[in-house]
């Protein structure tokens, strides 16, 4: 993956007419955008579409991306399915000249997950108790009988 990031920045760079101008990259994520950042040094300008705080998973194609989109040269895509908005994304971009790089494209795939997984929390969160059994002996009976409380039938 990162072999094929610094090939295609190489090619960019080769290619831009002045060799004072920055190659626009996006990036999917902030993980891919510090990848062509740190292999690109000065010569590339980079941002990412998710923020790092959100799913990566569940991103809207909002216009003012594609705006960014469309002023970009590279356009690094995780693939995979994680990030499925990033073609409508391009598509919405109109941007003829932008190369579009599947960043999975040749990694062989060990698991892919199919559904969704618990939340972290959820091994936190407290069961309910069952309710304590009836502190009468006798069932109940009687207007200070609350049926929700005891389990004796009135």
């Amino acid at each position: 993956m990162f072999r094929r990031i610094s090939v295609l920045l190489a090619i960019a760079l080769l290619g831009s007419a002045p060799l004072q101008a920055k190659v626009l990259v996006a990036a999917s994520t902030n993980d891919l955008a510090s990848i062509a950042a740190t292999v690109g040094g000065d010569a590339v300008e980079v941002f990412a579409i998710a923020r790092p705080t959100s799913d990566p998973h569940r991103i809207e194609a909002l216009p003012s991306s594609m705006v960014k989109v469309s002023r970009a040269r590279i356009y690094l895509k995780v693939g995979l399915g994680l990030d499925q908005w990033a073609d409508a994304l391009v598509d919405g971009s109109r941007n003829s000249r932008l190369q579009v790089v599947d960043c999975s494209a040749g990694v062989r795939v060990l698991e892919k997950p199919t559904a969704p997984r618990r939340s972290a929390r959820s091994w936190r969160r407290k069961r309910r108790k069952a309710p304590p059994p009836c502190h009468r002996p006798a069932p109940c009976a009687g207007p200070k009988c609350r049926p929700t409380e005891c389990r004796t039938p009135p």
